[in-house]
């Protein structure tokens, strides 16, 4: 069976996110999560690390078994995923003004082009336009 990699990523680092302030999750249920291997969400931690998310792992202490204990983010690293969040969410709003306005900006740049076209005689009160071979 195929995985959607970029999802199971996804899946993986929002219950990281999600269990981090009740002490974080178990492998067994990242591997649930994922519908994957514990070998391949060891894969998809290693990447997250990689991509420089700090994730804080089991630490084995002898008699136990290395998938016991609970992966959860860093707690500082949780607030910046707030902080990016809220700058992302701005970004985004900033995109909507900027298409709103562009629009506002285009409507205008027609009005004036037109009220000038019928000003100089380019365009008459009832919308015929002249060519320029009709301008004396």
């Amino acid at each position: 069976m195929k995985h959607n990699h970029a999802l199971n990523l996804a899946r993986l680092l929002q219950a990281l996110k999600d269990s981090t302030s009740v002490g974080g999750i178990t492998l067994q249920q990242l591997v649930d999560i994922c519908g994957v291997s514990k070998r391949q969400v060891y894969r998809y931690l290693r990447e997250l690390e990689q991509m420089g998310i700090e994730i804080e792992r089991p630490r084995v202490r002898a008699g136990r078994k290395k998938s016991t204990g609970c992966y959860r983010l860093n707690p500082y690293q949780v607030e910046d995923f707030l902080t990016e969040t809220m700058l992302l969410m701005f970004f985004n709003e900033l995109i909507i003004n900027y298409q709103q306005y562009k629009k506002q900006v285009l409507f205008l740049k027609e009005f004036i082009i037109h009220f000038l076209a019928m000003r100089h005689g380019l365009i008459y009160q009832n919308g015929e336009t002249t060519s320029f071979g009709d301008i004396t």
